[in-house]
């Protein structure tokens, strides 16, 4: 029969680590696991370093900046989504004269026009779009903005 004092205490190892780990964190985070963890997988396969005061700042510098860079880029969308609802962006597009066109009208003609009348610049995979449009008149078009957000343009197509 073992007595309590038997048992062997684990030991504890501050890391970083260097790349996302399941069920453990997150690149740059700092954790503390047990010794044998961290120096027989973690260390080994450069998941993980060793986590010295300076490397701890560094990680922390770099994890500020990361903040710092997603707020100004949420604060870009949300001018961004500004501009962009409401926004009515009129293409001439060669029509016969019942009003269909004779070449559809895809994401990447309606995000060339944004950039050429608007100097806005969106990515034609943004844009959404089920089929080309194919006729004159005004239609709703959306568009993804970052974090799930869409903004909501009208695109009037003027015959030529």
């Amino acid at each position: 029969m073992r007595s309590g004092n038997d048992s062997k205490e684990v030991e504890f190892m501050k890391i970083i680590l260097l790349k996302n780990v399941e069920k453990l964190g997150k690149a740059g985070e700092i954790k503390n696991v047990a010794d044998g963890f961290a120096l027989n997988f973690l260390l080994p396969k450069k998941m993980a370093e060793a986590a010295t005061e300076q490397k701890i700042k560094k990680a922390r510098n770099q994890e500020n900046k990361k903040i710092l860079a997603r707020e100004k880029n949420l604060a870009e969308n949300d001018k961004l989504l500004a501009r962009l609802n409401g926004l009515k962006l009129e293409i001439k597009a060669k029509a016969s004269d019942s009003g269909k066109l004779f070449a559809g009208l895809s994401a990447e003609d309606i995000a060339k026009e944004l950039k050429t009348q608007k100097n806005i610049d969106i990515a034609a995979k943004r844009i959404r779009l089920e089929k080309h449009i194919k006729e004159v008149g005004e239609h709703g078009v959306e568009i993804d903005v970052e974090n799930q957000k869409r903004a909501s343009i009208v695109v009037a197509v003027r015959g030529l």
